[in-house]
């Protein structure tokens, strides 16, 4: 049975309805070998439907430079391809997008593990239970303004109409492809 060294998962972009980069890195106390699948479990709550993902990242073809993606059980798993292994002497990065809730959740703790595979060339594949990852993450929060105003430019009258100008500056740098603004009351 094994462990991992390295074990984390950082994400990009922590805010609800966003698309996020996740970073995974993780490095065994053995290597793993081709065929063996790497689960990342516990990613509840994205708006990404089942697919095959992209992976990225300096170590993306370990895994072919792809994963799959189970929407409902919010496991992504990948597998090591042919002549390939993840070695137990440097860390193995990869990268991968998922959407954020659309109305935030509470924080998840990720959880990343190994599945057996057959033999190799008489390799034995090692086992690596499911370890939580150090962080809660994933929550899709809201924004906070750290600064807004409002002005208007002519006299409130039932007779005129009003033009107001809002000048917002996010506590975080929002999303140029896919940011929302929603302003009520």
């Amino acid at each position: 049975s094994g462990t991992w060294t390295t074990k984390t998962i950082t994400e990009s972009y922590g805010v609800m309805n966003a698309i996020n980069t996740l970073t995974l890195t993780l490095r065994p106390n053995g290597k793993l070998i081709e065929g063996q699948k790497v689960s990342v479990s516990g990613l509840t709550g994205s708006q990404t439907l089942d697919q095959v993902l992209a992976v990225k990242g300096a170590s993306n073809a370990i895994f072919q430079g792809t994963g799959n993606w189970v929407q409902s059980t919010g496991v992504l798993s990948l597998t090591i391809a042919t002549g390939f292994t993840v070695p137990s002497t440097a860390d193995t990065v990869v990268t991968f997008t998922l959407q954020n809730h659309a109305t935030g959740q509470s924080a998840v703790t990720p959880k990343i593990s190994t599945t057996d595979s057959a033999d190799v060339g008489g390799s034995v594949a090692i086992l690596i239970a499911a370890e939580s990852v150090a962080a809660a993450m994933f929550a899709g929060t809201a924004v906070a303004w750290s600064a807004y105003t409002v002005t208007e430019s002519s006299k409130f009258s039932a007779a005129t109409s009003n033009t107001l100008t809002f000048s917002l500056t996010p506590a975080l740098a929002l999303s140029t492809s896919n940011a929302v603004v929603t302003i009520t009351g």
